[in-house]
């Protein structure tokens, strides 16, 4: 269960990382590039769509690795 809440935790806030500077942060841009999406600027909620794009990219990303890396410490710590 706190696997899950670090998740959401660190989604939260590599979402709001990734929204307040939308170019620093990989691999959200990288992956963007890869799959070939073009960068829209049509707002979704105020937010250019490829930013928000990135930046859930991000979080899912950076979640998974911080869910990841407390389940291994955890195994091993057992």
């Amino acid at each position: 269960m706190i696997g899950a809440v670090l998740f959401v935790i660190g989604f939260l806030m590599f979402l709001a990382i990734t929204l307040a500077v939308p170019l620093a942060l990989p691999p959200g841009n990288m992956i963007h590039g890869i799959l070939g999406i073009p960068q829209v600027d049509y707002p979704v909620l105020g937010i250019p769509g490829w930013t928000l794009i990135n930046a859930i990219t991000n979080g899912v990303f950076w979640g998974f690795i911080i869910w990841l890396a407390f389940s291994l410490v955890k195994m091993a710590r057992k």
